[in-house]
């Protein structure tokens, strides 16, 4: 491995004398434009290309054709004959050539197995990622021993496997591989341990036996207490819950270990009764518990369901993430019924409720390995509100939103989203998203809308809009770097307040590159990896929270403002095969301008992301978001660019495949209306190396718009019909098919 040490105010010592690219945008199909990112690639660049052969042989290489290119990319087009599999192309600057760069090669990004970040043997381990497929295979290596796994079920985006139950406990490698160019074709593997899953107590606890009536009228408060108290004496085991109506006026804290279990959840149902005096929650626990088959029916508690049973988590309406080392964790709430039903019976004068602006959350949760499934939530705000999470499981609920309330979650990783009916049952009600650091993401076959309250963002990646910082590269040796504010003044960090943030090259040398950060000191950040591409004193660097790795996949969008709206810090998103009627379309926001009211430079990207293959319809919103009408695509604030030191927004985003009808456009344009042409740019551009590409556009006064500020856009293979106008192309350097 070459290393590089680069010193602020010199040139590098070091300088890739071949074209070296680390973005692909795949996955990709035979007669499409495949856009490779990197630096030294140069305008006049060749390239050759093969499908790399499943068994055997490989094929002779071809000349493939470039369509558009510049130092730092390169437009390539697969040639249509070729089978779909997996393509390798070679790029050719002068008399040096690139290292073979793969498409469609098995990418796999993170796994979710059971609590603990283990798999447990003889059950399921999924994994996430691009460009699995219906031939993919998984096994363990470990001491050269060789572990099939059992296909259970196979995506796009994600593949479920089954740890055989004869696995000897350890650490093994996981390799993954989508069957197609052989070994050239596995993913990197990823580090899985394997357990044993240990049971927990399993002794039953009937409420009924502890006092408990459910005949609806006495207090069962202290029958639930006794039987849950007797679970913690005994180190955990079932309280069971028969057939009943249980009057509950009390928090009841579920202890470790602990299975809190109704009969079926259409015969259990516990109630705070509405004129009891509130508390903070009806059931809370903090970490091994679990609360399945009941329903829960309150007024006057803030929370129905609080995990962990923290202070934090009762703060605000939504509740706060609680200090590290006291959140939940392995907590399973599943087949519940959750009514908080804060607005109920007449809100006569005089009663508060009706000035209030905002329900408070059903259900907040903060911590790790963590599931809610196959329940209802009819919320009387927000319905779910997470702060601080990993290895979340929200699946196949139905959460409805209540007065100005929407689906929140805040600080996550490792998430999955999927199956979900989302929607507003309060005319005040809209949806929700991800705030902060958000990644490693699965949003997947959700139903969200109706809803018409409040913003009707569908599904949003909001806060941060600003980076937390935005300096120079100083000094790169290896995997550390020195980082300088711009005016040469070093930079003085808290030792570790960067972990779990990026760099990222805003501009420069090795721009677009984004790699985590795995440490930090006063002066240094330590990277995860080291630069595919190392930056030099030409590079303005950026550190900012994480938001990658994330997939938004067969969804429906129903009346929604934005379906779903890229807004700040993404990079790599894909969004694919999503369906959207009467919404504002999909796109991604990025900007660079001077906050005055922060006093601060706000600027955030649009960097990688992909639209592909989705179904929109009826573009047209009630005077919310940006446009009137539809847009499918990525755009700048025409405030951009005129900052010093420069710095890039919107790099190398690809719209191909999608079909829009009925006033929707698609393209790269402005998030606002521009008069005249842009002037002292101070990066030259706002956006660069956009691919738009065989979307299918009708019905629209406008096919595909390119404004002012977008250099070298490609626009190709376009199908464009019933419109007043195909294109308008006021960009640099476009190249279309199209007039």
């Amino acid at each position: 491995m070459i290393k590089a040490i680069l010193l602020l105010g010199c040139a590098a010592v070091f300088a890739h004398a071949r074209p070296v690219v680390f973005w692909v945008s795949d996955p990709i199909n035979p007669g499409e434009t495949a856009l490779l990112f990197g630096d030294g690639i140069g305008a006049k660049v060749s390239a050759q290309g093969w499908r790399v052969a499943d068994s055997g042989p490989q094929p002779a290489a071809e000349k493939l054709a470039v369509l558009q290119a510049s130092d730092v990319s390169a437009k390539v087009v697969i040639p249509a004959n070729w089978k779909p599999g997996l393509f390798a192309i070679r790029l050719r600057n002068g008399s040096e050539d690139s290292e073979p760069i793969y498409l469609n090669r098995t990418e796999p990004w993170w796994w979710i197995g059971g609590a603990g970040h283990v798999a447990f043997t003889g059950e399921e381990v999924r994994v996430f990622g691009k460009n699995f497929g219906p031939g993919s295979t998984a096994w363990l290596e470990a001491e050269g021993r060789k572990l099939p796994l059992r296909v259970r079920k196979t995506e796009k985006y994600t593949v479920r496997f089954e740890v055989p139950a004869s696995a000897v406990p350890g650490e093994y490698r996981l390799w993954t591989s989508n069957g197609f160019g052989g070994p050239t074709g596995m993913g990197t593997p990823m580090t899985l341990p394997v357990a044993r899953r240990q049971a927990w107590p399993s002794s039953i606890y009937s409420v009924r036996a502890f006092g408990a009536t459910g005949d609806g009228e006495h207090d069962d408060t202290a029958g639930f207490r006794a039987a849950l108290a007797k679970a913690r004496e005994e180190g955990g085991g079932v309280v069971f819950v028969p057939r009943g109506t249980y009057r509950i006026t009390g928090k009841l804290a579920i202890p470790e270990k602990t299975v809190l279990r109704g009969e079926k959840r259409e015969w259990v149902w516990l109630y705070v009764p509405k004129d009891a005096p509130a508390f903070d929650s009806v059931l809370a626990g903090n970490r091994d518990f679990a609360v399945e088959e009941l329903s829960v029916v309150s007024q006057t508690t803030a929370r129905l369901i609080a995990a962990p049973d923290h202070p934090a988590i009762y703060n605000r309406l939504q509740g706060t993430t609680p200090p590290a080392g006291q959140m939940a964790s392995n907590v399973r709430l599943q087949r519940l019924r959750l009514h908080h039903l804060h607005f109920a019976h007449r809100l006569n004068k005089g009663d508060p409720r009706r000035e209030e602006a905002e329900g408070p959350a059903t259900v907040v949760l903060s911590g790790n390995d963590i599931s809610l499934t196959d329940s209802e939530i009819i919320g009387a705000g927000m319905p779910i509100a997470v702060h601080g999470a990993k290895r979340l499981r929200i699946e196949r609920n139905t959460l409805a939103t209540g007065r100005n309330g929407w689906y929140g979650l805040w600080d996550t990783s490792e998430v999955t989203m999927e199956g979900n009916t989302i929607e507003g049952r309060d005319l005040e009600g809209t949806y929700g998203g991800f705030q902060n650091t958000n990644y490693r993401l699965y949003f997947a076959g959700n139903q969200v809308g109706p809803a018409y309250g409040n913003e009707r963002e569908a599904l949003t990646f909001d806060s941060p809009y600003a980076p937390t910082w935005m300096g120079r590269v100083a000094r790169v040796e290896g995997r550390s770097l020195e980082a300088a504010e711009y005016n040469g003044d070093p930079k003085r960090w808290k030792p570790g307040e960067l972990r779990d943030q990026v760099c990222l090259i805003a501009y420069g040398k090795g721009l677009g590159q984004y790699i985590p950060i795995a440490d930090n000191t006063e002066t240094t950040i330590t990277l995860a990896k080291e630069w595919t591409i190392p930056p030099d004193s030409s590079s303005h660097l950026v550190v900012r929270v994480n938001r990658s790795e994330i997939v938004v996949t067969a969804n429906r969008f129903r009346d929604a403002s934005a379906s779903p709206q890229l807004y700040a810090q993404t990079y790599g998103v894909i969004v694919d095969g999503n369906t959207a009627e009467r919404t504002g379309g999909s796109y991604g926001l990025a900007w660079d301008f001077w906050w005055q009211a922060r006093d601060r430079r706000r600027y955030s990207t649009c960097m990688f992301n992909q639209w592909l293959n989705n179904d929109f319809k009826e573009g047209f919103i009630y005077q919310q978001g940006p446009w009137l009408h539809g847009f499918l695509g990525v755009a700048a604030n025409p405030g951009n660019g005129t900052l010093d030191p420069p710095a890039a927004s919107l790099v190398g985003n690809v719209i191909r495949n999608n079909r829009v009808t009925d006033d929707f456009t698609i393209g790269a344009r402005l998030d606002r209306p521009h008069n005249g042409e842009f002037k002292n740019l101070t990066a030259g551009y706002l956006g660069r190396d956009t691919v738009i590409e065989g979307n299918h556009i009708s019905s629209v006064a406008l096919g595909i718009e390119v404004a002012q500020g977008y250099i070298d856009t490609l626009v190709r293979n376009n199908q464009i019909e019933g419109c007043a106008k195909a294109i308008e192309d006021r960009g640099m350097n476009t190249w279309k098919d199209v007039k």
